[in-house]
């Protein structure tokens, strides 16, 4: 019973506050949004399951805060639970910022706008070479180089 109070308060006060954690996020406590990174990699574990583990999948450039299950635990917020979700359903939980594999930067003068890559060309065997080197927080590509 008093984990569904406090279960219920965290969804209550997300509701009311803003984001409880502004990761992935423009940073604006006024008006938070989720940024395009945030979902731009995909759950190590089925869509089904990361909805039964963490709840309601956060929409992609979405203004609602992302489930309280992603972060938060029946104590309050969570590191653990949320490096769980980073690690299984970063997708889901709008944590692909966070997941090692988006977590660096992209090279400060690259031979292409980083802004402008699609996925497609993130998996091209020809680009993906020049993207590891330029934009590897833009194609999931930290861990290659």
């Amino acid at each position: 019973m008093l984990r569904l109070v406090v279960v219920c308060a965290a969804l209550v006060s997300s509701a009311f506050a803003g984001f409880t954690d502004m990761n992935c996020t423009n940073g604006d406590a006024t008006t938070p949004k989720f940024v395009a990174t945030a979902t731009i990699c995909e759950d190590k574990y089925a869509t089904a399951t990361c909805a039964q583990l963490f709840g309601t999948a956060v929409v992609p450039e979405g203004t609602t805060d992302r489930d309280a299950k992603c972060n938060t635990d029946a104590n309050g917020i969570s590191e653990d639970v949320k490096q769980l979700a980073i690690a299984t359903c970063p997708k889901s939980c709008g944590y692909c910022c966070e997941a090692p594999e988006y977590k660096c930067s992209n090279k400060e003068f690259p031979r292409t706008n980083c802004e402008t890559v699609t996925q497609a060309q993130c998996k091209d065997a020809l680009w993906r070479p020049i993207l590891a080197e330029d934009c590897p927080a833009v194609c999931g590509l930290c861990l290659e180089g």
